[in-house]
């Protein structure tokens, strides 16, 4: 089999793996390349990068939320009265925190994100229903004559509640008695709506 010349002005080398002809096309002589670059040698830690990565004691903090205030991450509590309320508020407080210190450093992109977190966690959910079904006006129904008693129905309150797709009800009109004997207006929400 004959070879063809190469035409004048062309470079005659071999190309390299990534397309170009390297140095020889500038005229240059090619380095030759070490086929290793260093010697890879064991961890310091002892471990292979996956076994490292695996490790639940070598995990490393991050500056994200814990694991218990994302509702897709958090296991569902069974009862209400197995729920470990001091840990509930201490998550939904340390969410506040952070969005407090990120709104006085002027991160309006870091506060909106925070504050996506906590209307999704399942921690501000579990103390929003909290607080309105241990009021003083937790027994006064809205006007869907709905009351959240049993822990069952709270429960089952947390996992409903969502922002998206919710359309407020109108309140109830009450009016009540004043000293001088004239009547006051009382507007009471539903327990979804105090929730929301």
């Amino acid at each position: 089999m004959e070879t063809l010349p190469a035409p004048p002005g062309l470079a005659t080398g071999r190309t390299s793996p990534q397309g170009g002809s390297g140095g020889a096309a500038l005229g240059r002589p090619k380095k030759p390349r070490p086929a290793v670059m260093r010697w890879i040698g064991p961890r310091r830690s002892g471990q292979s990068w996956q076994e490292n990565l695996w490790n639940p004691r070598k995990q490393r903090k991050q500056m994200t939320v814990a694991q218990s205030t994302d509702a897709s991450l958090t296991p569902a509590p069974h009862h209400w009265s197995a729920i470990n309320w001091p840990q509930v508020r201490q998550v939904v407080r340390r969410l506040q925190m952070r969005i407090a210190k990120a709104t006085q450093a002027g991160r309006h992109r870091k506060v909106e994100a925070l504050q996506w977190l906590l209307t999704h966690s399942r921690a501000a959910k579990l103390l929003a229903v909290h607080r309105v079904t241990t009021n003083r006006g937790a027994k006064t129904p809205g006007v869907d004559n709905v009351i959240w008693r049993t822990g069952k129905q709270k429960l089952h309150a947390v996992f409903n509640l969502q922002r998206h797709g919710y359309i407020p009800q109108p309140l109830r009109r009450l009016y009540i008695p004043k000293p001088n004997g004239k009547l006051r207006s009382l507007s009471i929400p539903t327990v979804v709506s105090y929730c929301t």
